[in-house]
């Protein structure tokens, strides 16, 4: 499963995720500023996912069979622009 997600900037932003496809196992989703592509802002911690904090990205913690993922992210900085989720 492979997401691109593109947004103006919020300082806080739920993404959730679901396949229509077969389960799966693993993801891991990043956060890029649109014009630099350099990692921006952060994941929250849940159950069953844990932050990349060195590439504001987020992992699962555990390969049970998903169909969809809840992620929350922040901002650091109130900076307006894009936001890339891939």
């Amino acid at each position: 499963m492979f997401i691109s997600l593109s947004i103006w900037w919020l300082p806080e932003v739920e993404i959730f995720q679901r396949s229509n496809d077969a389960n799966f196992k693993g993801f891991i989703v990043q956060a890029l500023n649109a014009q630099t592509h350099q990692p921006i802002g952060h994941f929250i911690s849940t159950p069953g996912m844990k932050p990349v904090e060195e590439c504001s990205a987020i992992t699962h913690t555990d390969s049970r069979p998903k169909k969809g993922v809840n992620l929350v992210w922040e901002a650091k900085v109130k900076e307006p622009g894009e936001v890339i989720f891939r």
